[in-house]
C-alpha cells in the first residue's frame, strides 16, 4: 500500500495514511532513523463522527481528524 495522506507529529515524525474507505482507515507512524524512515505496523482503525459531522479516527490514543491531514 502507498502513502496517501500525512499529518506531520513532529520535525521527526508523522502519521501516514494507507487506505482510506467508508468504514475504516488503515495508518502507520513513521519518524526519521539514523539511515532512514522507518514506520511501525499498519493499523486499521474504525471512522468515527463528531456532533458536527467531522471524521476522525483514534491514533496514538487520541482522536486523529481526517481534514488535518495533506494529501500526496
Amino acid at each position: 500500500m502507498d502513502i496517501i495522506a500525512s499529518k506531520p507529529e513532529s520535525a521527526f515524525s508523522a502519521i501516514v495514511l494507507h487506505s482510506i474507505d467508508s468504514e475504516k482507515v488503515v495508518f502507520s507512524y513513521e519518524w526519521e532513523g539514523v539511515d532512514k524512515l522507518e514506520h511501525t505496523k499498519k493499523t486499521p482503525s474504525k471512522i468515527r463522527y463528531t456532533a458536527k459531522d467531522r471524521a476522525y479516527f483514534i491514533g496514538r490514543g487520541r482522536r486523529q481528524y481526517l481534514d488535518e491531514f495533506m494529501r500526496y
